[in-house]
């Protein structure tokens, strides 16, 4: 990161970086103190991409309380994951025998449906639409040939009330 911003490819940011496990309630506290004392009273974006697949619904809904500690109504966070039909599609078979060929296993990975992020307590949803529907709208002369075979992720801007 620091040859790229030397470069230019990167434009400077002041960066902090809090390491810990954020299923883990100490860590979840510990970085909770760090964040609170860097964030002051600046509004905050926080993003969950990549995140949320790999957790159980009630590990996002603990990063959520987390989330609603720190900020203050009008902040955000945007979330990023997939939703249960899409366990049906092909596409998800090959991910998980991808994973299954690698030593990961096949289930107990997390869908959840659209509504969860409409049961946040302390946020509402401003806005929701699926990778599919975002590309129909920012390419539009990207044509899919064949939307099946995408993992489609749904992505949500939450609003802390």
């Amino acid at each position: 990161l620091g040859e790229w911003q030397a470069d230019g490819t990167f434009p400077p940011r002041d960066l902090h970086w809090l390491a810990g496990d954020i299923t883990a309630p100490g860590d979840l506290r510990r970085m909770e103190t760090a964040l609170a004392d860097w964030i002051g009273d600046a509004p905050t974006f926080f993003l969950l991409e990549g995140v949320v697949f790999f957790l159980s619904e009630e590990a996002v809904a603990d990063l959520f309380a987390f989330f609603a500690r720190l900020q203050r109504p009008g902040d955000q966070v945007g979330v990023v994951s997939y939703i249960p039909s899409l366990a049906e599609a092909p596409v998800y078979g090959r991910l998980v025998d991808f994973f299954a060929a690698h030593g990961l296993p096949r289930d107990g990975y997390s869908l959840p449906d659209p509504s969860f992020y409409d049961t946040r307590p302390g946020y509402r949803v401003i806005e929701h639409t699926s990778e599919v529907a975002a590309g129909r709208v920012f390419a539009p002369d990207q044509v899919l040939e064949n939307p099946e075979d995408v993992l489609d992720e749904h992505l949500y801007i939450l609003e802390r009330r």
